[in-house]
């Protein structure tokens, strides 16, 4: 199935915010159900150690994805505390930011460039589910930051372009309908616009189905590794599945620190 760069809802400026919180909700929920990113924790303990530090900055971070579950596992892991900086190109308000801080997570108060990070956020990079938003040019981009600032980078994708998984995510009204009263923080606006008026709900499964189809695969991944200028990085990419559902990746870190 060929990539298409189709444009999501959220990816729109003018999308509101309380529409946009619906769905970055949602995704941090199915991630917690799933865990889906803990069953290859040894790629995030190599990249540490790759990096000398204890530093993880996350992109595209939306409400918090995997980290509030990944950060205690990979602590774990590694035997010793692990700093997780969050940013966003729309960071959610203030109280969501300070119940992250109460899980030990930080998040960058101001919107991030993830093509071009501020100075202050040094640390392994990591990307959950958002490298699909950006065209190849602009991927390519976000991967040659992390080579010219010399940082390890992880990208993992809880997607699949496959006719089988876009299949699949067409069910996604079922789940969206279930996990809906579990999903925190909780929201009345999310009750009225999934069950009442179901534009949330429309939303979600519209944006979900597009990122399928943007979803770049292992092979397409480590194509865009192929132009990047500068330090010598080692990469690799692939795909598993986790309870069914399917996550593709891609890491890389400075092969003189192998």
């Amino acid at each position: 199935m060929k990539r298409r760069q189709f444009v999501e809802l959220n990816d729109l400026d003018w999308w509101p915010a309380m529409l946009r919180a619906h769905l970055t909700d949602y995704l941090r929920t199915v991630v917690e159900k799933l865990e889906p990113f803990s069953l290859r924790i040894d790629l995030f303990v190599a990249a540490l150690r790759q990096s000398g530090g204890s530093r993880i900055v996350d992109l595209c971070s939306g409400s918090g994805g995997p980290w509030p579950h990944l950060r205690p596992a990979l602590e774990a892991s590694v035997g010793g505390p692990v700093q997780v900086t969050l940013c966003d190109q729309f960071p959610p308000p203030l109280p969501e930011r300070q119940a992250l801080g109460k899980a030990g997570l930080m998040f960058w108060p101001e919107p991030v460039d993830i093509r071009a990070l501020p100075g202050g956020l040094q640390g392994v990079r990591t990307i959950f589910d958002a490298l699909h938003h950006f065209t190849p040019a602009e991927a390519r981009a976000i991967l040659q930051d992390a080579v010219v600032q010399g940082q390890p980078i992880m990208v993992f994708e809880l997607l699949n372009r496959s006719f089988i998984d876009l299949i699949f995510m067409s069910l996604s009204p079922v789940l969206i309908l279930l996990l809906t009263p579990f999903i925190r923080p909780f929201r009345w606006s999310r009750l009225v616009f999934t069950y009442l008026l179901p534009i949330s709900l429309l939303a979600i499964v519209y944006d979900t189905l597009i990122s399928t189809l943007r979803c770049y695969s292992p092979r397409e991944l480590l194509a865009l590794t192929e132009e990047l200028t500068g330090e010598k990085y080692l990469w690799q990419a692939g795909r598993y599945r986790v309870k069914g559902a399917p996550v593709t990746y891609l890491a890389g870190w400075p092969a003189g620190k192998e």
